[in-house]
């Protein structure tokens, strides 16, 4: 008894790590007899909100569910286990390239999973969100101030006056 308490001491602590360094909002759930994919969508509502409930074709009897924030799909692995909620890559990009010279708001660092220098050795970071919907957010935001700042004042054509 105090070996299968110590394995599964030690497969929570695994799911854990997995769960929080694989940082992925898609999982492989295992399909009941007679479960159909609206019944899933639902079932798995409990644990964040649900993108997107697919057939994972590859793995027949099984689900791909998507969950717009990866602590959502961390969630649903630590309450299920393995044996029926499998993390799998991420479908979804949840990452944006900054400039060094733009700055976070503070409100959006909560939204934030992790901050890291340009892979490519740039002067620019990247910021990784939690919820893909909260990146493409701040892609439309930056969008928005790029094209506001490049158009600045504009001067009427010569022989316009104002």
């Amino acid at each position: 008894q105090a070996i299968l308490c110590q394995r599964v001491t030690s497969q929570r602590r695994a799911l854990k790590m997995m769960a929080g360094a694989m940082m992925t909002d898609v999982v492989h759930v295992v399909l009941p007899a007679g479960v159909n994919l609206a019944a899933t969508h639902l079932a798995f509502q409990r644990y964040g909100e649900v993108k997107d409930v697919v057939p994972a074709e590859e793995y027949p009897g099984r689900a791909a569910v998507t969950f717009f924030d990866v602590r959502s799909a961390a969630r649903a692995v630590e309450a299920l286990g393995f044996d029926y909620c499998t993390p799998v890559p991420s479908s979804s990009c949840r990452t944006v390239r900054l400039p060094g010279s733009a700055e976070l708001d503070s409100e959006d660092l909560e939204l934030v999973a992790g901050i890291i220098g340009d892979p490519d050795g740039g002067s620019r970071y990247v910021v990784e969100f939690y919820d893909v919907r909260d990146a493409a957010r701040y892609v439309e935001k930056l969008s928005r101030n790029i094209v506001q700042a490049e158009a600045g004042p504009v001067a009427p054509p010569p022989g316009l006056r104002q």
